[in-house]
């Protein structure tokens, strides 16, 4: 009887864990001893524990993830307020006796892995492109949900499990070389999931994904793993950088904020255009989906600004002149005024160095401002930084928070 692509990739496992489980266990416990970049990796693996403890149904195989993650995570700890150099330059030695000790073995696994990947990766790709436009998903997904979700977890394991060692040897080495550690990021599984999607998932972009009433494992994935879409929203984000001189752009003119509307409108798009297709409506129910579609809601400054703007205004001229009419005519033109001479005043505040001091006019200008908007002026600025601020530290979390 054949084996089942479950039952291929659950040996495989077996083989990859028997061989790195003691390895992994034992050098993420001392390199985060003295290296704080080993805790981040730390909520990575136990992260990915949950998920391959359910999908191969091996209690073995999830607490040795595990394990290893904790590892990582109680040791590095105790090392993230070592940050002054004298202290770092206590630890290298230790850190260079690491390295000496274990980069062998890591670079062993870092082969073993680099060596398997290929054939995972064929799997979920045969999985992925698997077409199921003639059967109903409840049927595609009894009889091939399984594997097409095996595939898919045991690729991403290997893979990150794969850039996890390759970091390792390469902090070995920087170690080696007297440095506190190498310019290297830690691996995140979103790096990961946004590889698999680009190379395997969908290696034509979304649009191709979508098109035309397809129906293929990979749409399947996509259903089932809110984070392959999260992912993507990560790294539009990260990858739209801004130029030096329009850093001090708001947020709604900068190209990371364009580039995930322009994204976020595509994927709407695909959802509303068939909202009854089992196969696209899972779009909707995307926590991730959900949150940047609230959190992109943020309009221009002048937009956001104008609607407090032009109440105050209108409320102050309205009592002065005792006329709705010449109130809102007024409004209308003074409320462009007042935000256009805010910037200005703006602009001139940020490029004042530290030793310039604001002069009174400036003052006594923005107060009358301040007066002229009834303090709504002060009102939409504080609403709008928030907004802003919440953009911020939402997209600060969001890579740590993506999961399978």
């Amino acid at each position: 009887m054949n084996e089942s692509v479950q039952e291929k990739q659950s040996k495989e496992l077996e083989d990859i864990l028997i061989d790195i489980r003691k390895d992994v266990e034992e050098a993420s416990l001392l390199a985060a001893e003295v290296s704080d970049k080993f805790s981040v990796i730390s909520k990575e693996i136990q992260g990915l524990s949950k998920v391959f403890t359910k999908a191969f149904k091996d209690q073995r195989a999830g607490q040795i993830v595990k394990i290893a993650g904790f590892a990582v995570n109680l040791l590095g700890k105790g090392v993230s307020l070592v940050k002054e150099e004298y202290e770092l330059m206590k630890l290298l030695p230790k850190k260079q006796a690491l390295a000496a000790n274990k980069k062998t073995i890591i670079f062993h696994h870092l082969n073993s892995l680099e060596s398997k990947l290929p054939r995972f990766k064929k799997l979920l790709s045969e999985e992925a492109n698997r077409d199921f436009s003639k059967i109903f998903r409840k049927e595609f997904e009894e009889i091939h949900g399984k594997d097409c979700c095996s595939a898919f977890e045991m690729y991403t394991f290997s893979l990150y499990l794969y850039d996890v060692c390759f970091f390792m040897t390469k902090e070995f080495e920087a170690w080696e070389n007297s440095k506190h550690n190498s310019d290297l990021p830690k691996p995140l599984k979103h790096n990961s999931l946004s590889k698999i999607i680009d190379e395997v998932l969908a290696p034509s972009g979304l649009k191709d994904l979508f098109k035309d009433g397809k129906k293929t494992g990979s749409m399947y994935l996509f259903s089932k793993y809110d984070g392959l879409l999260g992912s993507i929203f990560v790294n539009v984000h990260a990858n739209a950088v801004l130029p030096k001189e329009k850093e001090k752009l708001r947020i709604w003119d900068q190209a990371n904020f364009i580039a995930l509307t322009s994204i976020l409108n595509q994927v709407n798009s695909f959802y509303e255009d068939d909202d009854q297709n089992p196969n696209i409506n899972w779009i909707s129910r995307n926590v991730f989906f959900k949150e940047i579609k609230n959190i992109l809601k943020m309009k221009s400054a002048f937009i956001e600004y104008s609607k407090y703007i032009f109440f105050g205004v209108g409320l102050l001229s309205l009592v002065i002149t005792q006329s709705l009419v010449f109130s809102l005519i007024l409004s209308l033109f003074v409320t462009p005024f007042i935000f256009g001479m805010d910037k200005m005043l703006s602009y001139l505040n940020r490029e004042r160095t530290f030793f310039q001091v604001k002069s009174l006019s400036e003052t006594i200008f923005g107060f009358i401002l301040q007066i002229a908007s009834l303090g709504t002026l002060w009102y939409a600025k504080k609403q709008y930084m928030k907004k802003e601020d919440n953009y911020r530290q939402y997209f600060l979390t969001l890579g740590q928070r993506i999961t399978l």
